[in-house]
């Protein structure tokens, strides 16, 4: 099976695995608001990025260690690969120990990082929520290790598989338990839910562990020697900056409305990264089926294969983004009121931020993929260190002056830096080239979205619908058309949309046959 087929078979199970986790996430999260209430949804939200960025102590590891098994898996090399797996497990261990050592530290702390007077339940109650949060996250190391394995072997969509079924199980056991014990009042019955949680996540991870034994019977104990060891953590040392980057980036938000706004102010955020997050995994399912072969392309392509890659994918993405980007800007009201309720909305303009980092977000992936399998890990970690110092200083200066907004723009000015630079180091260090012609496309991409987003919104604006639902329904369907003949009448010419509905056509073909 080749590269493409070994991509398109990845990313086909992630997006069906997507759809059934995502149901099933976003009924939790109804279960949970309706249920619990904001107090219980604030806390999950600042416990998740204070917990996210404990896990710092992986250290990059993971990343490169499925960068080192790419060769040993390409050429059959067992030995190595049972070396790596066997520091990989060892590594983790080490990891799970200092996460809840860390996470033990932090819980006589957390208060510090609450704003407020509307959290009321007893400081008890928040201390023992938060070791949930630490002793999940450190158990969840003590298997996971294996599946990277698959990963890097391009067999993600096994992953996929497993893992669906198995969270399935997982969250009807998790939410069953919920109704049982609610009776017993809020703070008990969520101290249940996080504790049933725990253990049905160890024995989800060790049953994926087992299928993977299962699939790589030569793996053995066997030492990493000193060299492989030293050239892992030569990656590892320039990766953790990229991984504290990507911290403050991504799980920093939830804190700074905590520390800076007010902390009940996180439980609308949960809502909208939800929202967000259902495109963000689609994307990453993606780049997870496709990483792989990139990998591959970029390790003995011609650079011209190379760049025809990175402008199909972002071409993609793009056409992706602006539809979904669009249709969140249009249609998230409607949906959140009939969702958890009209108490958790925002405003437009924290909205229209929000969407703007998500379409970074989506839009960037090419080009951050193509600098992660080039290996270009110490201009990665230059890069990060830039990024970081802006997202965190502007986030807090505008933060302060502007509250939430002014944090949400700090993290767009992340991106922008970020993807500025990594362009510049992929043309010239990689492909020893102009990068011109690659931004002029993203900032007329840009352009296409925000025209698009408030055209869409002035649209919508033209009728009124008092029923939500059916708003949410015409809303999104005003969106589609408008976006997918816009993409049309400006890109239908394009070597791009060419190649994707030629793509179309063959995958069209196939399930007629069948």
């Amino acid at each position: 099976m080749g590269r493409t087929q070994k991509s398109v078979k990845n990313i086909a199970f992630g997006f069906g695995a997507q759809g059934v986790t995502t149901l099933i996430h976003f009924l939790t999260k109804s279960i949970i608001a309706r249920m619990l209430g904001a107090q219980i949804v604030a806390m999950n939200g600042l416990f998740t990025e204070i917990i996210a960025c404990l896990a710092l102590a992986e250290l990059g590891i993971g990343d490169a260690i499925v960068y080192n098994l790419y060769k040993p898996l390409a050429e059959d090399d067992h030995e190595k690969v049972s070396q790596l797996m066997t520091f990989f497990k060892q590594a983790y261990r080490v990891i799970a120990l200092a996460v809840l050592g860390m996470g033990t530290i932090a819980c006589f702390f957390v208060q510090f990082l609450m704003k407020g007077s509307e959290i009321t339940y007893p400081m008890w109650f928040i201390r023992t929520i938060f070791m949930l949060f630490v002793v999940n996250s450190a158990s969840s190391y003590l298997f996971s290790y294996k599946i990277s394995l698959l990963y890097a072997d391009q067999k993600a969509y096994l992953y996929s598989f497993y893992n669906t079924i198995f969270y399935v199980v997982r969250m009807a056991i998790n939410i069953g338990v919920l109704f049982l014990v609610n009776r017993f009042g809020d703070a008990y019955s969520y101290i249940w839910y996080l504790s049933i949680s725990i253990i049905t996540t160890l024995i989800s991870n060790y049953l994926l562990s087992r299928q993977v034994d299962k699939r790589y019977t030569y793996l053995q104990k066997i030492p990493l020697p000193k060299e492989g060891k030293k050239t892992v953590f030569d990656n590892v040392k320039n990766i953790f900056i990229k991984e504290v980057s990507g911290k403050i980036t991504s799980s920093t938000d939830n804190i700074l409305i905590s520390v800076l706004v007010s902390t009940i102010m996180v439980a609308p955020n949960q809502f909208y990264i939800t929202l967000t997050g259902v495109f963000k995994s689609l994307i990453s399912q993606v780049e997870t089926g496709i990483k792989a072969s990139m990998g591959n392309l970029f390790a003995v392509g011609s650079v011209d294969d190379c760049k025809r890659v990175i402008n199909r994918l972002t071409w993609g993405y793009m056409a992706f983004s602006i539809w979904g980007c669009t249709g969140l800007f249009v249609c998230s009201e409607s949906f959140i009121s009939v969702w958890v309720g009209r108490q958790y909305l925002y405003s437009d303009m924290i909205l229209f931020t929000i969407i703007l980092n998500l379409y970074c977000f989506i839009i960037c992936r090419p080009i951050y993929t193509a600098m992660h399998v080039s290996g270009f890990f110490k201009e990665g970690r230059n890069i990060s260190i830039a990024g970081s110092v802006v997202n965190l200083i502007v986030s807090i200066v505008f933060g302060k002056m502007w509250g939430i907004i002014g944090i949400f723009l700090g993290t767009f000015c992340t991106y922008l830096i970020q993807t500025i630079l990594k362009i510049y180091y992929v043309y010239k260090l990689k492909f020893k080239s102009s990068c011109a012609d690659y931004g002029t496309r993203m900032t007329m991409y840009t352009v296409l979205l925000i025209a698009c987003m408030f055209g869409c919104k002035w649209l919508t604006g033209l009728y009124v619908i008092e029923n939500d639902i059916l708003r949410f329904f015409v809303n999104g369907a005003v969106s589609s058309v408008v976006v997918i003949a816009v993409i049309v009448v400006l890109f239908a010419r394009t070597a791009e949309f060419k190649y994707y509905f030629e793509m179309a056509k063959g995958i069209t073909k196939k399930f007629k046959r069948k």
